[in-house]
C-alpha cells in the first residue's frame, strides 16, 4: 500500500494482492504546504459535488420512472364480488386482474400513467418485473466495484472520472431510448457498472488535494449536493411526468457534469499524489504550480527528505520499506488474520445494514404518505441533520464512531417498526427519523472502517467490506415492492438484530494507527488514521 502526500493510501490491485508503488523522488508534505487551501480545492469540490448531484438521480430514478401504474375504474362488471365505484382508483391494480375485474385506464394526469410501467404493461403476473430495475442497477453497482476498481490507479483520476462519466451518460442515453424493457434492463445494468466509478473516483481526487483534515468537510458538503439532487429529481418529475422525458433529462446532465472534468483532462490537470506515485516529477511540478497560482501562492519545487533506509518521508506517515510492505500484501491478512478477519465480517455486516436502511428506505418513500413526489423530497432533506450531525457526535468521547454506530442503526431500526402503527402522516415523521438515522450510520461506517486498518491494507479491506453491502442493496428494491407493511418490519428486524453486534468493533477515536497488518495481528487497541469517502 502505497501512501499520498497527505497520508492517504492508494491501493494497487495485482492478482488478488496489494503491491508498493513507486516511490516520489520528492518532498510532497512540503510541496502540499507551499499550495496552501483554497480556490484550487475549493473548484474541484465543486466539480465532484456536480458529479454526486447527478449520480444520487441513479439509485432513486425507478421511483417516478418505473412508478406502480395508477388504475381507475371505468366500468364495473355485472355480477360484483366486491365493492366497484366507476371513476375510483386502484392504487396497486391488484384487484385489477382475473375473471371478473372491473374495467379500468390508467389514471389520467398522473406520474404512474407515464411510467415505463405503464407502457410495457407490467402489470399482474408481470407486475414482479417492475423492483428488477433496481436490483439490475444495483447489480451493476457490484460489479463495476470488483472490476473498474483499478481504473483510476492506471489511468489517473481525472480520465477515469471522465471516461466512466461519458459511458454512465451513454447507458443513461439507453434507457430513455430502450425499445423493450430487456434493453431497460440493460441500461440500468450499465448505468450502475460505470456511475459508482464516477463519484467514487471524484471522491478520491478531493480527498487527495483536502488532506485529511479537509476530508470531512469534504465528505459533509457532497453528502449535501447527494441529498440535494435527490429534491431537485422530485421537483423535476413534478413537472416532467413522462419517464422517457425524465431519463433524458439525466442523461443530459451526466454530460454536463463532464464538462469541467474533460477541460481538466484536456490541460492536462491530475492528482499530484497520483503523479508522484508514478514518479512523474515534471507533472507533479506542474500540476503544483497551478495549484498554488490559483491559491495565490508562489510555487517551486520541493526535494526530497531521505531518512537512509532507501525511501522518502512523506507527510505524517513515512513511506513502507519493501521487505516490511510485503508482510501484509495480500488478502489473506484481512479475510483471515485475527483481529483483521474479525473486523472484516463485521464491517461487511456494518455496510450491509447501512445500505438496507438507507436505500431501503428511501426508495419506500414513494410508498408512505400520499405524494410520491413530497415523499422523496423529504426523505431526502432528512439527510442532511444526518450528515450534520453524525460528525459530532463520532467525535464525543463518551460515544465515538462505535457507540454512534450502534445508536444511529438501533434508532433507525425502531422508528421502522414503530412506523407500522401510525396515522400516514405519522407515518411519514417516523420513517423520516429513521432516514436521518440510516444516513448518519453511514457517514460513520466509512470514516470508521478506514481508521480500523493498519495503512497497508486499508484500501483492499475497506473495497472487500463495502462491496458486500451490494447484496442488500440489491435486495432493498424486492424488500420494497413487497405490500405493506413487510417492507418496514423486515428493515427495522435487521437494523435492531445487526446493530449490537457492531458493538464488538474496535473503538477507534483518539487511536494510533498501525503501519501494517502484521504490528496489528493480535492487537485490539484503537486506531485513527485519515478518513473515507461515502460512496466505493
Amino acid at each position: 500500500m502505497a501512501i499520498d502526500g497527505h497520508g492517504w493510501p492508494r491501493r494497487v490491485m495485482t492478482g488478488g494482492a496489494i503491491r508498493a508503488s513507486a516511490l516520489p523522488s520528492f518532498d510532497l508534505e512540503a510541496a502540499f504546504r507551499k499550495v496552501g487551501n483554497g480556490r484550487a480545492q475549493r473548484i474541484a469540490l465543486a466539480a465532484a459535488g456536480f458529479v454526486w448531484l447527478v449520480c444520487s438521480w441513479c439509485y432513486v430514478l425507478t421511483v417516478f420512472t418505473v412508478a406502480s401504474p395508477l388504475l381507475q375504474i371505468t366500468s364495473c362488471p355485472a355480477v360484483e364480488k366486491t365493492a366497484c365505484k366507476v371513476g375510483a382508483e386502484l392504487p396497486d391494480g391488484d384487484e385489477a386482474c382475473g375473471a371478473g375485474a372491473p374495467e379500468w385506464h390508467f389514471a389520467p394526469g398522473s406520474t404512474q400513467a407515464e411510467s415505463a410501467a405503464s407502457e410495457w404493461n407490467l402489470l399482474c403476473e408481470r407486475r414482479l418485473l417492475s423492483p428488477l430495475a433496481g436490483s439490475v442497477f444495483f447489480f451493476g453497482v457490484l460489479c463495476g466495484s470488483a472490476v473498474l476498481a483499478p481504473l483510476p490507479d492506471v489511468l489517473g483520476r481525472v480520465p477515469a472520472v471522465c471516461l466512466a462519466g461519458l459511458a454512465a451518460m451513454v447507458f443513461s442515453g439507453l434507457c430513455a431510448a430502450a425499445p423493450t424493457f430487456e434493453w431497460f434492463l440493460t441500461g440500468r445494468f450499465g448505468l450502475g457498472f460505470f456511475s459508482t466509478s464516477t463519484n467514487s473516483t471524484a471522491w478520491i481526487l478531493v480527498c487527495e488535494l483536502a488532506g485529511p483534515e479537509g476530508a470531512p468537510r469534504a465528505m459533509r458538503f457532497l453528502s449535501i449536493c447527494w441529498s440535494c439532487g435527490i429534491v431537485l429529481l422530485s421537483l423535476c418529475a413534478l413537472f416532467v411526468p413522462h419517464w422517457r422525458t425524465l431519463t433524458w433529462l439525466h442523461a443530459s446532465l451526466t454530460g454536463l457534469t463532464m464538462l469541467p472534468w474533460l477541460w481538466a483532462w484536456k490541460t492536462g490537470m491530475e492528482s499530484p499524489s497520483w503523479l508522484a506515485s508514478r514518479n512523474d516529477t515534471e507533472g507533479f511540478h506542474r500540476v503544483m504550480a497551478r495549484l498554488a497560482q490559483a491559491n495565490g501562492q508562489s510555487y517551486e519545487s520541493v526535494s526530497a527528505e531521505t531518512n537512509g533506509e532507501g525511501y522518502a518521508k512523506m507527510g505524517a506517515e513515512a513511506a513502507l520499506p519493501v521487505a516490511e510492505t510485503k508482510q501484509a500484501s495480500g488478502f489473506k491478512d484481512v479475510l483471515f488474520s485475527c483481529p483483521l478477519g474479525m473486523y472484516t465480517v463485521l464491517f461487511s455486516l456494518a455496510f450491509s445494514s447501512c445500505s438496507l436502511g438507507y436505500y431501503g428506505l428511501s426508495l419506500n418513500a414513494a410508498h408512505i404518505g400520499t405524494n410520491p413526489h413530497s415523499s422523496l423530497a423529504l426523505s431526502a432533506i432528512m439527510e442532511v441533520p444526518g450528515v450534520l450531525i453524525a460528525p459530532c457526535l463520532m467525535d464525543h468521547p463518551r460515544l465515538g464512531r462505535r457507540r454512534t454506530l450502534f445508536w444511529s442503526l438501533a434508532i433507525a431500526g425502531a422508528c421502522c417498526l414503530l412506523a407500522q402503527e401510525s396515522s400516514k402522516a405519522m407515518q411519514v415523521a417516523i420513517s423520516m427519523f429513521g432516514k436521518a438515522g440510516s444516513t448518519a450510520a453511514y457517514t460513520v461506517v466509512y470514516v470508521h472502517c478506514a481508521e480500523a486498518y493498519p495503512a497497508n491494507v486499508r484500501g483492499f479491506a475497506f473495497t472487500v467490506s463495502a462491496t458486500a453491502s451490494c447484496i442488500t442493496t440489491m435486495a432493498s428494491p424486492l424488500i420494497v415492492a413487497l405490500p405493506p407493511p413487510a417492507p418496514l418490519l423486515i428493515i427495522g428486524f435487521w437494523l435492531l438484530g445487526t446493530s449490537p453486534l457492531l458493538l464488538w468493533l474496535p473503538e477507534t477515536l483518539a487511536g494510533a494507527a498501525t503501519a501494517t497488518a502484521a504490528t496489528a495481528d493480535g492487537e485490539t487497541s484503537s486506531r485513527a488514521q485519515g478518513g473515507a469517502p461515502k460512496w466505493i
